[in-house]
This record gives C-alpha cells, structure tokens and sequence, in this order.
C-alpha cells in the first residue's frame, strides 16, 4: 500500500465521521428531550402571556382615570355654570338693596345684610372651581400622555405574545383568544328646574344629576396542558364594575319668621343638599371554557366569578332658615353587596376560509338604560408538526 493510498484512506474515514457527527447533531431528539422542549417553550408562553396582561391592566387602569378626569371635568363646569347664573342673581340683589339705600320703597325681597357676602362667596367659590379645573384639564393631558404610552407598551406585548404563541405550536394544537362582555349605562347629565309659590312667594329647586355604572369581564383564554387537542382550556378571569350617582340640589325661597317682639317677617332662605354614591368591585379567577364545534355551527361557554360591590354613601343638607341657625346635615356609610357568578355563552358559523377563527359580537340596549356589548375572537393554532 503505497502512501497515497494511506493518505486517501485516512481522509476517507475523517470524512465518514464528520459526516456521523452531522447527523447526530441534527437528528431528532428523544422524546424526552422534545418534552423539556415545549416545557421551556410552554414556560416562556406563560410568561408572556403574563407581562401582557400586567400590560393589558396598567393600559386599561390609566384609560379609566383618563375617563374620570373628563367626567370630572365636566361635572366642574357645570357647577361653574351654574355658579355663574347665582351670581348674575346676587349681583343683581345687592345693586338692589344699594338703592334701597337712598329708596327704601325699592327694597329688594332679600336679606340686604348679606347681599355683599354672598355675592363674594360666590366669586371666591368661582375662583376656587376655576382653578380645580384648570388643574384637573393639565391633569387630563398628563394621564392621555401616560395611556398612550401604555398602550404603546401594551401593543409590544401582545406581539411579543404571538410570537410566543407560534414558538410553542411545534408541540401540538391548542387554543387562544378572547372573550368580552361590557355592560354600561351612562345617561346624560341633567338638570331640571322647579318654582313653586311657599307663603306666597316663588320657590325654586334646581336639581342636577350625574351617573354612570361599567360592568367589564373579560376572559382570557390560557394555554394550558393537557395539550395537544384540548377543547375546554383554561381561562384567566377578570370582572370589574364601577359606578357613581351624584345629586345635587339648590333651594331658593322665601321662609315667613317669628321673633319675640316683632312681627312676622320674610326670611330669604338658600339650602343645599348633595347626595353621592359610588360604587367598584373586582374579581380574578380562573375557570373552565367550553368550545363545542359541531358541521352545524359553534358554541363557547364562558364562566366568571361572584364580585363583591363595596358603595360609598355621603350626604350632606344645609339647614337655612329662621334664627337660630341649625347645622348642617351631614353623613356617611359604605355599603357592601355581592353579585353571583355566571356565564356567557355565545355561538355561531364556521367560516370555511378561516375555519381555526371563531368570532363576532353582539349589541343589545342603549347608553341611557343599558347597553351591552359582547365581543369574542377565540383562534387555534395548529399544530407545526404537520
């Protein structure tokens, strides 16, 4: 054997084991080592799913103050507005009882000792509420600042989420998606007004109303193992509802007194009374979904947990009227109340193109009493392997 062929011999047997090496490198693992696979795979979906529902919160909790800092913003105008009418009024009454000065005759039907007061309190009232909403209107932009950055956070981590999603389909089918129910009644803001005659003599009541009341559950669903073909995963649960009524109410009249020694007279007579009522309450659980597809259509059964409703009372009552003055009435109370479980259940229609998509929504009602909007969207993924 000459040394050319020991040369090509040795290089054909290097060349062999590389190739050997190659494909142990490459070929399939073991089952075990595939199963520690889609653990670490499953590990990482879960956490994703995590930081984009810590995401989905924050962006949903700063979208809610941003919703609280407009309501408030136009409960303080309203109140500037009518603030303003009261002082047109009490500007008008102590030009009034100025003539009376030098006019007795031209006396106006108010307390003229008081007229100057009130007509500053009313101003400085003004000037304190104007200010509360210049505040509350730099606050607002701060918070839709911070809401839109949270959503920008929140968008990153769904698609940080999809793709997690697709990495973990190499192990098997399995199901994601979403399902909501809101639930919201937010009449107009209203004021009405009323002028009676009390010891013959106009009597007016101005009453003004703001309320609203969100209902929010939404359902998320998990990947979850037994996996592949699980049909009733696991869903991480969420049902929150908030609310407030406010009242408020302004008296105007005119109250007949008796003191010793004096006859009856006219006492110009202005109360106050405000009640307010809010309400939230939040639930997190984790419950079972029912997917059903049949050649006739689809069904998805939801569950969602029992919430406690913690109200917050507080009422307050100006109690005008003859000397002695009386206090005013104030109090407060919390409240505490619980809504049952339940369930949602939508169905409908296998599209052929898209037949791994079951989606739609439904509307029911209006903003005045009631209305009710579902959304679901629930998608399997299919499985890599095949």
């Amino acid at each position: 054997m000459t040394h050319v062929d020991v040369l090509t011999r040795s290089r054909l047997v290097i060349l062999f084991l590389s190739f050997a090496a190659l494909l142990f490198i490459f070929a399939p693992g073991s089952e075990a080592d595939g199963q520690k696979n889609c653990s670490q795979l499953l590990k990482e979906l879960k956490a994703a799913q995590a930081t984009w529902q810590e995401s989905f919160d924050n962006w949903s909790n700063k979208s809610d103050r941003v919703a609280n800092a407009v309501r408030r913003s136009k409960d303080l105008d309203s109140q500037l507005k009518r603030l303003f009418a009261d002082t047109v009024k009490a500007e008008a009454d102590a030009e009034a009882c100025a003539k009376a000065e030098k006019e007795p005759a031209l006396a106006p039907l108010t307390d003229c000792a008081k007229a100057a007061q009130r007509v500053r309190d009313l101003k400085a009232e003004s000037a304190r509420l104007e200010q509360e909403l210049r505040e509350n209107e730099k606050l607002t932009e701060k918070l839709e600042d911070e809401s839109a950055a949270a959503h920008e956070s929140e968008k990153n981590a769904a698609a940080a989420l999809e793709a997690a999603r697709l990495a973990y389909a190499k192990c098997g089918d399995f199901w994601v998606g979403r399902i909501t129910r809101r639930v919201i009644r937010a009449p107009e803001p209203s004021t009405t007004t009323v002028t009676n005659k009390v010891a013959g003599e106009p009597s007016t009541t101005i009453e003004s109303k703001n309320e609203s009341r969100e209902e929010l559950i939404q359902i998320d669903i998990l990947p979850d193992p037994p996996l592949p073909g699980d049909t009733n995963p696991v869903t991480s649960v969420i049902r929150r509802i908030a609310g407030h009524d406010h009242k408020n109410t302004i008296t105007e009249g005119v109250a007949l007194c008796r003191g010793k020694g004096v006859p009856r007279y006219k006492e110009t007579v202005r109360n106050e009374a405000s009640n307010r009522s809010d309400t939230e309450g939040s639930a997190r659980t984790a419950e079972t979904v029912l997917i059903d597809i049949q050649p006739s259509g689809y069904s998805i059964r939801a569950f969602f947990p029992a919430v406690t409703i913690r109200e917050k009372r507080e009422s307050r009552r100006t109690n005008r009227g003859c000397p002695p003055p009386l206090p005013d009435t104030v109090s407060a109370s919390d409240v505490s109340s619980t809504l049952s479980s339940g369930d949602i259940v939508v169905k409908g229609r296998v599209n052929p193109k898209t037949p791994d998509i079951l989606k739609g929504s439904e509307e029911a009602g209006d903003i005045k009493t009631g209305l009710t909007i579902l959304t679901w969207e629930v998608r399997r993924i299919r499985s890599k392997k095949r």
